[in-house]
């Protein structure tokens, strides 16, 4: 390997705590400030450790795709293992391959299609009585929080099917706030130790026993029952690679990952594409013809509803719920002519590359038509659900959720921004306290 002419150029920050400060204050701020003034690759100093910020799609593909074997999950990503377990979102190396080989079939497009009916009967049931209560009596409707009951229940159904009781549904929805909350206080801690056992601590950890209980009895239950079945869970049961099937412990690991991967993620972006279309009303309109012209709404709506899919790819594109992706070196490499050291923490932000002037025209501006647009695009200047091995398994789950909900959300009701979208960034970029809107007939 040629020799490296250093360590990549950053701020200097303050002594010993860097950037903590603004990082801690303003995450997204932070990262898109130091591209621009300190370029692709930039030294971040933070608590005395180096976060090497890459904003170059073809050096991100070196570390998601070309030279992955040399690129582990982050630390923190490693800190929320306590929730997650040894999920596809956690594991690594030769189980994470057999991991996901097990799973991967679960995802099929057929398969996801069959669960597109779930979709649109958990939306119809839970929450247009929602919007047209809103909008009948002129309350404004949180959509965060809307989004997030939502999405949850979509998840639910598609793990468990219809066999989630609803006492059971109840449990997960009490406990898995508390849950992410200690996740996202562990992300954000700057030491490794075990957090001190507060009444916060203690509450999360209630919750997380109550959610384990939850999963635990359904995964058992199941086990009890007759083989077969569309749901997600079923199938990872039944799944079988070279080493047998996952034991209990494995799939609980794995349903945990899909429950928190799969609901919070969907309902940030669902949240930010209403949010977007309500503040731009000839993009909204657009989209109101379309439906309105679509001969149906459901698992095919992905490939019938073309501007509805621009919609929502912008949002991803600005919006992003995934919004960094950490990495960390196993062994030395070279990123730009710059050294990586093993151990190296590299940090790739979607959020901070989809704003890049050099691969989108306006790039702070909501314009769908760019995504249907013909013209080359470097295939890593825009990676909503990652990139490489280590994608996400369920981007074809959460399009297709996200066109359903939007869809049927969008063809009676108009919703409209009643202040500004604020985001809060921790594991997702998520919205920071109540999103209102108001909710009218079409």
């Amino acid at each position: 390997m040629p020799t490296s002419i250093g360590f990549a150029p950053g701020p200097r920050g303050l002594p010993y705590l860097g950037v903590l400060p603004q990082l801690r204050r303003d995450a997204p701020g932070l990262f898109v400030w130091a591209r621009e003034n300190f370029g692709d690759f930039v030294t971040l100093p933070v608590a005395g450790r180096r976060i090497l910020l890459l904003s170059d799609p073809a050096s991100v593909k070196h570390v998601m795709l070309d030279n992955a074997r040399n690129y582990r999950k982050g630390r923190g990503i490693q800190k929320i293992r306590e929730l997650l377990g040894n999920g596809l979102l956690n594991s690594e190396g030769d189980f994470w391959l057999r991991q996901r080989r097990l799973a991967q079939p679960a995802f099929h497009r057929e398969r996801l299609a069959r669960m597109a009916l779930g979709m649109q009967q958990v939306t119809e049931e839970q929450w247009l009585p929602q919007l047209h209560g809103a909008a009948h009596s002129g309350a404004p409707l949180d959509l965060g929080s809307g989004m997030t009951s939502l999405t949850l229940s979509v998840v639910a159904r598609a793990l468990f099917g219809a066999q989630i009781a609803p006492e059971d549904l109840k449990a997960v929805e009490r406990s898995m706030p508390a849950v992410l909350d200690r996740g996202i206080r562990r992300t954000r801690a700057v030491s490794d130790r075990p957090p001190l056992p507060t009444p916060r601590e203690r509450q999360a950890q209630r919750a997380a026993a109550e959610l384990d209980r939850v999963v635990h009895s359904l995964i058992e239950a199941r086990r009890a029952g007759p083989e077969g079945g569309d749901d997600l869970l079923g199938m990872l049961i039944e799944a079988t690679g070279e080493d047998g099937r996952m034991d209990d412990q494995q799939l609980r690991d794995e349903v945990m990952t899909l429950f928190l991967a799969g609901h919070e993620t969907t309902a940030s972006l669902l949240t930010s594409l209403f949010w977007f279309l309500g503040d731009h009303p000839a993009v909204l309109a657009r989209v109101e013809a379309e439906l309105d012209a679509a001969p149906g709404i459901g698992a095919d709506s992905v490939r019938t509803l073309p501007y509805l899919m621009a919609c929502i790819h912008e949002a991803l594109r600005l919006s992003p719920p995934a919004w960094t992706i950490p990495r960390e070196a196993l062994q030395e490499d070279q990123l730009l002519g710059y050294r990586v050291t093993p151990g190296s923490a590299v940090m790739i932000s979607p959020y901070v590359i989809h704003r890049h002037p050099d691969f989108w025209e306006e790039p702070l501006q909501f314009r769908p038509e760019r995504f249907l647009e013909k013209g080359e695009r470097h295939s890593h200047a825009y990676l909503p659900f990652g990139a490489g091995p280590r994608g996400c398994i369920g981007n074809n789950f959460a399009l297709m959720e996200a066109a359903i909900i939007a869809g049927l959300s969008l063809k009676h009701h108009r919703l409209t921004p009643l202040g500004p979208l604020r985001l809060q960034p921790s594991v997702t970029l998520r919205p920071a306290g109540p999103a209102l809107m108001r909710v009218t007939a079409r």
